[in-house]
């Protein structure tokens, strides 16, 4: 099992190498877990290991022995995020969409892991990646295409927000008439 704390740029582990280590981790300073230094304040701890099975179970463990903290399974099932209750992605939405005089339910969030589920009550449609587990999808209000192969241009060509270049400029998706 590997911990990195507050987005740090270290990461914390049984040893300083391992086959299991994420591709995503190459540039982070590794340690192992006798480094690790007492954190003052800990805003996000993410920790990930190579087996799914291993990290549900754990995860069933934290919900249950720290109520007052959020778990979310991240990262195809392999990581777990936690945060405090109130640190969602909903609540990041709606003060950005405050700050830009825009009602949080006219706004839309784009996602694919268990920690963007919780803007939903924020915002006023969520958006799965193709890419997300299972039980992302299953909530939200349309699924797009994989983050794979430009997923981001693909959605926004689909909702029509974002014309390709080879388009007229007028022409506009019919997918978004559906969706919103």
């Amino acid at each position: 099992m590997f911990i990195i704390f507050n987005g740090d740029n270290k990461i914390f582990g049984p040893c300083e190498t391992s086959p299991f280590i994420r591709p995503w981790t190459a540039k982070l300073d590794k340690f192992k877990y006798e480094q690790m230094p007492k954190y003052s304040k800990v805003t996000k701890i993410l920790t990930f290991g190579k087996d799914k099975e291993e990290i549900n179970k754990f995860y069933k463990f934290l919900t249950n022995k720290y109520p007052s903290l959020s778990f979310h399974i991240v990262s195809k099932g392999y990581s777990i995020e936690i945060t405090h209750k109130s640190a969602t992605k909903g609540k990041g939405n709606a003060f950005v969409c405050n700050l830009l005089n825009i009602d949080a339910k006219n706004a839309a969030h784009i996602g694919d892991s268990g920690n963007d589920i919780n803007a939903l009550p924020e915002v006023g449609t969520f958006i799965a990646m193709g890419n997300a587990m299972d039980e992302v999808k299953a909530v939200a209000n349309y699924i797009g295409p994989s983050f794979e192969n430009c997923g981001i241009s693909k959605l926004f060509e689909e909702l029509g927000e974002i014309q390709p270049k080879n388009q007229k400029m007028g022409k506009k998706i019919s997918k978004q008439a559906k969706l919103w």
